[in-house]
């Protein structure tokens, strides 16, 4: 790449390939401005898009250039929003970059025109004919052998992207050793046990209804101090929403598949955790959880850190085994 662009759109559920563009870009960067760019990571449950266009406008005191990733920008709706941003893609920041990205390949239009030609790029994931083999050739790149049931669970217990399919391959492979028998066992061992949480796991073990593993979760995000409370929750209620549209839709006899198409939820893993989740909350739980999400931010931004934690856990008490009831309010 010989110059980056201004803004781009990035979609699609590969994060691999998508991951592997941006090192482009900032490397790019690095090499018209002589230095790496000063780097800002937002989340749209978190963060307006206001706020991103006024910190592109801001000159920066610290870096000749300055890239700024924007994750969920499906969630850029309003009017405001929308024109907002057409405004500054009509006249950018010469020493920003603005990368939109999401999962979803679709968004509003008027959105899709903000990024010229060749800042528009979808990434796809891997359709289900070509994982397995993909995930056997990569086993073998690290010089180990991974049997036809090993690859189905490792398949299903990590992220359908080649980013995270190549980094925990590696990472087998360096537990295991050189010309290792990868089985259900280590796969087991090394991988389940020993992988990655985030909000959106949470979210997933919240959605089968697995209180520990919930709170086991929970306790680990909190321990590592990456995650703050307010926004692990904001997080959780973004996801309460998309799966209460998609139970909406399925009340209108819209089938899953057509429901996660105008949902634009593209990701095989996450229409399998919306649709499993479809069928244990019911559409008054749902308004409960989301009426009990407003309940704790009010709780958790007035609390200190010690007491942040606990009231995250009776939250996702209350979301498991009450479905929405909040046990610290009279009224329940």
């Amino acid at each position: 790449m010989n110059k980056a662009e201004p803004l781009y759109l990035l979609l699609g559920p590969e994060t691999g390939l998508k991951n592997a563009f941006i090192g482009e870009i900032r490397e790019a960067l690095a090499k018209a401005h002589g230095e790496p760019p000063e780097e800002y990571r937002f989340y749209s449950f978190e963060t307006s898009i206001q706020q991103v266009v006024s910190l592109l406008r801001n000159t920066s005191l610290f870096s000749a250039s300055r890239l700024v990733l924007f994750l969920g920008a499906e969630e850029i709706r309003k009017k405001e929003d929308v024109a907002l941003l057409a405004n500054y893609a009509a006249n950018p920041s010469r020493e920003g970059v603005l990368l939109l990205l999401s999962e979803k390949v679709q968004l509003d239009r008027k959105i899709l025109e903000t990024a010229s030609p060749a800042g528009k790029k979808i990434f796809w994931e891997l359709y289900d004919n070509q994982k397995k083999s993909w995930v056997v050739s990569c086993f073998h790149r690290y010089k180990a052998r991974i049997g036809s049931e090993a690859a189905d669970l490792f398949l299903d217990l990590v992220e359908n992207n080649t980013e995270e399919l190549e980094r925990e391959c590696r990472n087998l492979c360096f537990f295991l050793g050189e010309n290792a028998e990868i089985t259900v066992q280590d796969i087991e061992a090394h991988l389940y046990h020993g992988k990655q949480e985030s909000v959106f796991s949470l979210f997933e073990t919240v959605c089968a209804l697995d209180l520990e593993s919930s709170l086991e979760i929970l306790s680990k995000l909190m321990l590592e101090g990456d995650s703050q409370p307010v926004q692990l929750l904001a997080g959780l209620l973004w996801q309460f929403r998309n799966l209460q549209s998609f139970k909406i839709l399925a009340a209108k006899n819209f089938s899953p598949a057509d429901a996660f198409a105008r949902l634009k939820i593209t990701s095989k893993r996450n229409q399998r955790i919306y649709a499993d989740a479809g069928t244990r909350f019911s559409a008054g739980e749902l308004e409960n959880i989301i009426a009990l999400c407003a309940d704790f931010d009010e709780e958790l931004r007035s609390a200190g850190r010690d007491l942040q934690t606990r009231l995250l856990e009776i939250f996702l008490y209350c979301v498991i085994t009450r479905k929405g009831a909040n046990i610290l309010s009279r009224a329940s």
